[in-house]
């Protein structure tokens, strides 16, 4: 086996830690694993950074001895310095799969695959071999099952450092010197085109007619119009999602996901219709059926960034801090500088508000 390289220095773990916690905490964990005394820093912040690892995207573990190491997260090592195994990609034996790679649907298809394509995360546990030689001063962090759940940590204590990290994340991409064309471009939805194309067609004179006195401000003469195109065809989902998306903008919200609920019996994979959907309910804070409404439309469409944004905000509202962090950084990746950010924000204050009252 190859000499395993030297752990990196210092400052590059400074500046990777950075990506996930504040510049003095970076330095202080980064210190203590150069020291070989990561196992005396507090109980919370070592399960926030194995925590980190596993949902990082860079991530790496070993199938044999199922150990995660941070030091094969910094410089991508090719063999476990834990157990020696080599970490080969698409082995049968073993794989590593890094959590975040690729799309979503892919992303899947290679977690659920079964060999030769294994996954770290389903595979069976091993007894550790010995380390390998020369490793003696090297981190590796505890297995899963004791830490990567963090079931140690108070709920409270997980909400409040994501609402650090996302707080924290914003604050960065306002203060970012990034001219004005770039910030509108960012600012879009990357996601929104392919609604529209779901719901362009076809366009029928009637469709055509609501669609015109829609863009007049005239939304009554639009509610007849889609009303009579649901007459002339009611078994297309696109006139009922017209007529909700106009209910909605009128403040029918009710009247808007009836509508959208047809639109679905109609068609049960129509994109506007569950996105319009997870929106109203969204709007009238109904938070479960807005996060299973918004999932069924990232199914379908894994770039719609509003999405994204309802569910991470739903599931927030609802204490699910886990899944909401991610949700609400997919959110920002897609789309950094939509004016929808400010509901993020906003989101954060409620928690901080519910996490003092229950202190």
């Amino acid at each position: 086996m190859p000499a395993p390289p030297s752990p990196p220095s210092s400052s590059h773990l400074v500046r990777e830690l950075g990506e996930w916690f504040p510049p003095a905490v970076a330095a202080w964990v980064a210190g203590a694993l150069e020291a070989d005394e990561y196992e005396e820093l507090p109980a919370g912040l070592r399960a926030q950074v194995a925590q980190r690892l596993t949902r990082s995207r860079a991530v790496h573990g070993c199938l044999e001895c199922r150990t995660l190491s941070l030091w094969i997260f910094v410089r991508g090592l090719s063999h476990c310095r834990a157990c020696g195994e080599p970490l080969t990609r698409g082995a049968v034996s073993r794989a590593v799969v890094r959590p975040r790679e690729g799309d979503p649907a892919s992303r899947a298809r290679l977690l659920d695959a079964t060999p030769p394509v294994a996954s770290w995360l389903t595979a069976p546990l091993r007894l550790p071999r010995p380390v390998a030689p020369g490793a003696d001063t090297v981190f590796v962090a505890p297995r899963r099952a004791e830490v990567a759940l963090a079931s140690e940590v108070p709920e409270a204590e997980v909400e409040r450092a994501a609402v650090e990290r996302l707080r924290q994340a914003i604050d960065e991409l306002e203060a970012s010197p990034v001219d004005g064309q770039l910030r509108a471009r960012l600012s879009k939805d990357p996601g929104a085109k392919q609604l529209r194309e779901a719901l362009g067609a076809p366009s029928t004179p009637r469709i055509a007619e609501g669609s015109r006195h829609v863009a007049r401000g005239r939304f009554e003469e639009a509610l007849e119009a889609f009303s009579e195109a649901i007459r002339e065809n009611p078994h297309h989902p696109q006139p009922w999602t017209k007529r909700g998306i106009v209910r909605a903008r009128t403040g029918d919200l009710a009247g808007a996901v009836q509508d959208y609920s047809e639109a679905l019996g109609v068609d049960d994979v129509y994109l506007p219709a569950w996105a319009n959907r997870a929106s109203a309910e969204f709007h009238r804070g109904n938070l479960e059926a807005t996060v299973h409404d918004a999932s069924r439309a990232l199914e379908l469409a894994p770039s719609l960034a509003q999405a994204w944004l309802f569910r991470g905000i739903a599931r927030a509202r609802l204490g699910e801090a886990r899944a909401a962090e991610e949700d609400l950084f997919q959110f920002l990746e897609l789309s950094p500088y939509s004016p929808y950010v400010r509901l993020i924000r906003n989101t954060l204050r409620e928690v901080d508000a519910r996490l003092a009252r229950s202190a």
